[in-house]
C-alpha cells in the first residue's frame, strides 16, 4: 500500500512539473489577437524596397498595417524581439533596402 501511495504521489509531482514547462496556446493565442490588433503584414512591407527613404510614417503604416515603425541604416544594430505590430525600414542613403515586419 505505501509503494502505491509513493509511486502516486512521485507521479503526481511529475505531472505538475512537465504542466509548468508547457505553455496553454490557447492563452498565448487569445492574449496576443488582443494585443496584435493591427499586425505588419510582410508581402506590403517587402513592396517598399526600392522607394525612397523619405516616406511618410502614416503612408508606410497605411501600406503595412504596422502601428510602430523602426528606421534603421544599413547595418546598424538593432533588437531581435518581436513586435508583430512593427515594422523595421532599412535604408542605405536615401533609399530603403530592406522592410522587415516584427
Amino acid at each position: 500500500m505505501f509503494k502505491s501511495a509513493l509511486k502516486l504521489a512521485v507521479l503526481g509531482s511529475a505531472m505538475v512539473l512537465l504542466n509548468a514547462c508547457t505553455t496553454n496556446s490557447t492563452s498565448a493565442t487569445v492574449a496576443s489577437a488582443g494585443h496584435n490588433a493591427k499586425a505588419c503584414a510582410p508581402a506590403p512591407a517587402k513592396t517598399l524596397v526600392g522607394q525612397t527613404a523619405n516616406l511618410s510614417d502614416l503612408v508606410i503604416k497605411e501600406k503595412t498595417g504596422a502601428k510602430t515603425i523602426r528606421r534603421l541604416e544599413e547595418g546598424s544594430p538593432m533588437t531581435m524581439d518581436y513586435d508583430a505590430q512593427r515594422i523595421s525600414i532599412i535604408t542605405k542613403g536615401d533609399v530603403i533596402v530592406d522592410a522587415i515586419c516584427g
